[in-house]
């Protein structure tokens, strides 16, 4: 089995959970199950997880399901250089349960093949795409430029560098994006409910400090990216 990966409740005599599992009608490179579940201790192309003992499509449970699996214990990196009494000196990343991070990495990459299969994403977004670089976005820069120039047009490029763009990403932005992505209903939901229920832990030398993220995308999360794309299209 291969490609689209959906959720099924896999009920036996004396045990309920939850199978991840591919769709032979995509193509092999879409999850990538092979290595997902390899890397998790697998040797099939599923991942059961024994969370829950209830339909995934009641919204009650999908959302202690993901409340479970979704929060991140925040580690600070002090920047180089920087002052160590300024807290944007350090560089939060936040260390997800491996549970939460294979969920993810399926979700994320199902995401990329319906953005990609369907061409909803700009040919100018070179950005975390595969097939896509750097050298590739200077090429069609310059290309632009010299055809510019060749006409005898005047010339103008502006450079925009925007600060924390992955942590200062609004929720209410990406959630909006998802629903006009046309991507399949069960991912969309999943995913807004991983941004609805995400927590961060920071331990202090009194106690843990519990917080709800309202914004931003959690830095060591491999969705970040993808959902970064969706919003910065719009711009593009």
């Amino acid at each position: 089995m291969h490609g689209h990966t959906t959720l099924r409740q896999n009920v036996g005599p004396t045990r309920k959970g939850w199978l991840l599992f591919s769709d032979k009608n995509c193509p092999d490179n879409d999850i990538g199950l092979s290595d997902t579940t390899e890397s998790a201790g697998g040797k099939a192309h599923s991942v059961y997880l024994y969370i829950l003992s209830a339909p995934m499509s009641d919204s009650d449970n999908r959302v202690r399901f993901i409340g479970i699996v979704s929060v991140g214990n925040i580690i600070l990196f002090h920047k180089h250089g920087k002052s160590k009494t300024e807290a944007s000196s350090y560089r939060p990343i936040s260390l997800l349960p491996t549970i939460c991070k294979v969920l993810e990495k399926l979700l994320t990459q199902r995401l990329n093949f319906h953005l990609e299969k369907n061409n909803r994403l700009s040919n100018l977004q070179y950005g975390f795409r595969e097939g896509k670089s750097t050298e590739m976005a200077i090429t069609k820069l310059l290309d632009t430029i010299h055809k510019g120039k060749s006409r005898g047009d005047h010339v103008l490029v502006l450079s925009i560098d925007i600060k924390g763009a992955f942590d200062n990403i609004q929720h209410n932005a990406i959630v909006s994006y998802l629903d006009n992505s046309k991507c399949p209903e069960n991912i969309v939901n999943i995913f807004k409910n991983l941004l609805q229920n995400r927590k961060v832990i920071l331990n202090t030398s009194e106690e843990p400090a519990i917080r709800d993220q309202k914004q931003g995308c959690t830095q060591g999360s491999c969705s970040e990216p993808a959902l970064w794309n969706l919003v910065a299209n719009e711009i593009l």
